[in-house]
Order: C-alpha cells, then structure tokens, then sequence
C-alpha cells in the first residue's frame, strides 16, 4: 500500500533521544557594586564654551559578586564545587583575572552562598557639559565564570557575557603560558 506509514513503538522512540538531566544545583549569581566619582579638574572656559565647559573626574569602583548555589535535587548533595573567575580590563596592559572556588554540601532544600573577592577598580573620566563629548579611561570587568560541580561534572553555570569562558581561558593562557587541548 503506498500511503501506509511504518509504525513505530514507544520504545523505538526513547532509544534515539537523548534524555535532558536536570542539574541538581541551582545557581544565581548577582553583582554588588559601590562607585564613587570626585571632580579633580573643571573648565567653563578657554575654547570650551561651546561645549558647556568639561569636567575630569576620579572615579573609583568596588565591586564584588554574590554567589549562591541550591539543592534542586529530592536528596542531599555533597562534593559540589563552585569554581568563579573575573576578567579585568585595564586601560592599557593584558587582561587580568581574578579567581576562587569553594566547596560545600547541601541537604534537602539548603543553600550557600559567599561572595568572591572583592575588585577595585579606578580611572579617570572627562566629559564636556553637554554631553557631546566623553573618553573613558578606566578599567572595566569584561565578563564572568561561575560554574557548579559535582563530583567533578559540571551541572551548572552562568557566563556573562556568552563568550566570557573564552576569552578567560585566553587570559589564563597567557597568564600560565601553557595551552589547553581539548578533543
């Protein structure tokens, strides 16, 4: 019969999908941060009229991030391991990192959370008074890594942004002078 359909069995249907796992940690990561900006130089004159004048300022900022990992799971969870890395941009110079870990073991329900090493950053900002104009020469966070596992199998994270884990690899790289392989 030309229109008939070969038949499949629920069986047949499982064997070729791959099964989702669900993790069994939850990991919310959330930035804290602190900035303090002080004029060190002003100027409404001098050619600058036309732009409002302009201002240079320090500017100073802390910032550290808040980590914390749940049992999502329906029993305890012991050996799991939150690993986090923090990349810094300075002005001028290579990337730098920032990193930590640390371990815990959850029952039913519990959480833990600590927060990472706290970052400074500093620089200096000018902008003219009408805002037309702005140079920023500060450091910056490029991105984070913060990654969950148990028993040496990663079961969660969060990245920011999606090609943050990449170029914190890079900078470790160049940081160990070593390369990783991976097949």
């Amino acid at each position: 019969d030309l229109h008939s359909f070969p038949t499949r069995r629920s069986s047949d249907l499982n064997a070729g999908q791959a099964r989702a796992q669900i993790s069994p940690v939850k990991l919310s990561v959330n930035k804290n941060r602190k900035v303090s900006q002080q004029t060190t130089h002003q100027n409404t004159g001098g050619g600058w009229d036309y732009y409002g004048g302009y201002r240079e300022k320090k500017v100073e900022e802390k910032i550290y991030y808040t980590v914390e990992v749940a049992n999502a799971s329906t029993r305890p969870v012991s050996n799991v391991q939150v690993r986090w890395a923090i990349l810094i941009e300075p002005p001028n110079g290579k990337p730098q990192l920032v990193e930590g870990e640390r371990t815990c073991s959850l029952n039913l329900g519990q959480k833990f959370s600590f927060d990472t090493d706290l970052v400074e950053l500093s620089g200096t900002k000018w902008e003219t008074g009408s805002g037309q104009y702005r140079r920023d020469v500060s450091s910056k966070i490029a991105g984070y890594c913060v990654e969950a596992f148990v028993d040496g199998k990663r079961v969660a994270g969060d990245i920011q942004p999606a090609d943050a884990k990449r170029k914190i690899d890079e900078a470790r790289e160049a940081k160990d002078g070593k390369k990783t392989h991976q097949f």
